[in-house]
């Protein structure tokens, strides 16, 4: 009873945790620049909740995940105490991003927020929809009625009421969809990464619409690329189809009506499309000398992110970023045998791939809640590939004692 009582405060903190986090991003206040939003102060207080009620210590391959996330973690500690940066804000997120949340979804969150998926899985389904849903109608209300629908301190920051439209949001004729994130761009890539998780707990055809109509009003080529990144790993990773090369030329066909409708709606003509500056990215790349440490003053992390890791860090930063990145993918991927079958661990693996390859055009890395999600999918993947392993133990002893042992139920909502 007492352990029940635990768990069930645990997986409501979590789900208060990822509400805040899936729907009210950006909600809170600003000191200066910088932005205090309830999400990221309920983070600390979801992990003190684990940490207290729902306690297990990370595993031998989720703490080497962790100890992969350190030879980055050093290079921006010896950037900032060294080379002193001139934005506070943009400090405090790089410094968040790479170390804290990392460490808080890995060493403290996995349990918990693995938990709280399987308990309110439909809860938080319905979330995502009315997420989704909010922002079709606001792009709608935005658009054509001129009327911003925004909550202050819940649906956007206080200090940001009546600026959404000035934070480069303007796409031609259109202003983009935002929903709750303030940008279209972050709306997009976030989909991109929670897209996934919400497939696999069965929505209907109207839920999967408005998700997906939702990400492609963001007007974002980025958003669109991630949509036809996210189909063909959908094929390949979760439905374990090896033959998902072969659909090769019906996601060229989706992406390029996706791409069709979408210049469409805003006025723009292939150029749009295949802009060789990527909408002035690749200028900004090509202003930098390469370095192997990089002395000036840390400014941003910009779109482009390995590019932008390695301007603003030098070459050290590349591989360091990359094994930051990578390696929740490469250890599940290394585990690809035992997560046949854990919908759960693969279709995380879903997510995470996708936004490793769409933080190459743009990851808004710096950006809340990009990162904060990111990790939470890898903590929740990476967990279920340990709790997976626990149940092909327990099988396995089974057989050999040849009698019926009680399988623990490890993924019982979005188990194949």
């Amino acid at each position: 009873m007492k352990h029940s009582l635990k768990l069930t405060a645990g997986t409501t903190t979590g789900f208060i945790l990822l509400t805040l986090l899936i729907a009210f991003p950006k909600g809170g206040v600003k000191l200066g620049s910088l932005p205090i939003t309830f999400s990221y102060i309920f983070l600390g207080i979801a992990s003190a909740v684990a940490f207290l009620r729902v306690p297990s210590r990370p595993t031998k391959t989720i703490f080497s995940v962790f100890l992969c996330t350190l030879p980055l973690a050093a290079l921006c500690g010896v950037k900032l105490i060294f080379f002193p940066p001139g934005n506070v804000a943009w400090t405090v997120s790089l410094l968040s991003n790479v170390i804290v949340i990392p460490a808080l979804c890995l060493l403290i969150l996995p349990k918990l927020l693995h938990s709280t998926l399987l308990v309110h899985g439909r809860r938080f389904r319905t979330i995502i929809f009315l997420v989704c849903s909010f922002g079709v109608a606001d792009f709608i209300s935005r658009n054509f009625a001129k009327v911003p629908l925004e909550v202050p301190y819940l649906t956007v920051n206080v200090d940001d009421v009546g600026k959404q439209d000035l934070k480069e949001n303007d796409r031609g004729p259109f202003i983009k969809l935002i929903s709750t994130y303030g940008n279209g761009n972050i709306f997009g890539v976030c989909m991109c990464l929670i897209g996934p998780i919400f497939l696999l707990l069965r929505p209907n055809k109207l839920q999967t619409l408005v998700l997906l109509v939702s990400t492609f009003l963001t007007l974002s080529r980025t958003a669109w690329f991630g949509l036809m990144v996210w189909a063909f790993a959908w094929q390949l990773i979760f439905r374990k189809r090896s033959a998902a090369i072969f659909y090769s030329p019906t996601f060229a066909i989706l992406g390029l009506g996706i791409f069709y409708l979408g210049m469409r709606l805003i006025g723009r003509d292939a150029s749009f499309i295949f802009d060789a500056s990527l909408g002035g990215r690749i200028v900004e790349s090509n202003s930098w000398t390469p370095v192997v440490f990089s002395m000036d003053a840390f400014t941003s992390i910009g779109e482009m992110t390995y590019n932008s890791f390695t301007q603003q860090l030098g070459l050290l930063a590349l591989p360091a970023f990359c094994l930051w990145l990578w390696s929740p993918i490469i250890t599940l991927i290394r585990n690809w045998k035992v997560i046949q079958g854990c919908s759960l661990a693969r279709v995380c693996l879903v997510s995470l791939v996708t936004y490793s390859i769409v933080c190459s055009i743009d990851g808004a890395f710096l950006l809340i809640p990009v990162m904060a999600i990111y990790w939470c999918i890898a903590g929740i993947g990476l967990y279920a590939l340990e709790e997976e392993k626990k149940r092909a133990q327990w099988m396995k002893v089974s057989f050999s004692m040849n009698r019926q042992v009680a399988l623990p139920q490890t993924d019982r909502l979005v188990r194949t």
